[in-house]
């Protein structure tokens, strides 16, 4: 069996509780070794408080394993807890922090904001393994009602419980959320979105959130880490400064955050930035607080990822900074030295083990 390695999170002394967090293989074979006891409803907070945006729309459950562990199953990550009390003191814990974010009012909501691209339907594109781009149109809110009115479906066929596929004569298809009207996604031909049904995050459940993030964005390989000099002057062209302007010191990334701050954000803006930043933020993080540039092969995206191996960790750094920084479907956009991590706890969640 994995061997969890659980922490204890004490920002809130009234909710400590204690959780490990870890990719959905390795829960797998947990669930596998031990036995699920029951599921568990009737929560006094709403489940979804631990999912990230990444996994809006997507379900969450809940079991309680025959040795007493509470696992919480996500899209990409599993959460395990030692005991119920644990479980139900991070669900409260995570209720109150989501009401204090909902509360702050900072003192210049224009700082830390990114422009992202508002056009609706908005034309996105998706990364195979190769590296190739393939387009397609994302619908929101009422554009997805007028959409509908003049899309005329010969197919419809129920994916999964929330999500219908339609077809019409001309071989478009539609990918729709259905409840709630999240989104809709319009591919423009069958065969694009069995190309994209059959990406190895979506279908392959062995996939984790680093597969998802990085297919198709390291055309280097193996040999990346060779070219980091090249990828910091891609940085300083995309962002409009020099390159002496990228600076590794305490705050020396200042500059090159009000630069990235102008851009308009969308996909190919966050690809372009996407490597380039992953190994500045790489650098910083090792001249802030230490550790080392390895490389893990991805075998699954056919690819290699450099990661930051601290204190025992192996910090996919580009993965976060996409979350936390690029992620075009979020106008946020803390200093880019919020993904940095000082080795203090908490472990940020998205640490790979």
């Amino acid at each position: 069996m994995t061997d969890l390695q659980f922490k204890t999170n004490t920002n809130l002394p009234d909710l400590l509780y204690t959780v490990a967090f870890i990719s959905v293989p390795e829960g797998k074979k947990i669930i596998d070794s031990i036995p699920i006891a029951k599921e568990l409803f009737d929560f006094p907070q709403p489940l979804d408080l631990f999912t990230t945006n990444e996994e809006k729309g997507h379900e969450v459950r809940a079991f309680q394993l025959q040795n007493g562990y509470v696992i919480i199953t996500s899209l990409y990550t599993y959460s395990f807890f030692p005991s119920l009390q644990d479980f139900e003191n991070a669900l409260n814990a995570r209720a109150y922090w989501a009401e204090r974010h909902r509360q702050y009012k900072p003192q210049n909501e224009a700082r830390y904001k990114k422009k992202v691209d508002e056009a609706n339907p908005r034309l996105r594109f998706w990364l195979d393994i190769d590296g190739h781009k393939h387009t397609y149109w994302e619908y929101q809110g009422k554009a997805i009602e007028q959409f509908l009115k003049t899309f005329v479906p010969k197919t419809r066929t129920q994916l999964k419980k929330t999500i219908v596929k339609l077809t019409d004569e001309a071989g478009r298809v539609v990918y729709h959320f259905v409840p709630d009207h999240l989104q809709l996604w319009l591919f423009p031909s069958e065969d694009e979105f069995d190309l994209w049904l059959a990406q190895p995050y979506i279908s392959n459940p062995a996939a984790i959130m680093t597969d998802r993030v990085w297919q198709g964005r390291n055309p280097y390989g193996a040999d990346i880490l060779n070219h980091k000099e090249e990828l910091l002057q891609q940085l300083a062209d995309i962002a409009g400064i020099k390159r002496e302007e990228i600076q590794f010191g305490k705050g020396g990334h200042g500059p090159l955050h009000l630069a990235l701050e102008k851009l308009i954000y969308n996909d190919g803006v966050a690809n372009k930035l996407f490597l380039p930043l992953t190994i500045y933020l790489g650098e910083l993080q090792i001249a802030w607080y230490g550790g080392e540039w390895q490389l893990q092969e991805a075998p699954l995206i056919k690819s290699w990822v450099p990661i930051v191996h601290f204190q025992g960790y192996d910090y996919d750094i580009g993965s976060q900074l996409y979350y936390d920084l690029l992620n075009p479907d979020d106008n946020s956009f803390p200093s880019i030295a919020t993904v940095l991590w000082s080795g203090k706890t908490p472990i940020p969640a998205k640490l790979k083990r």
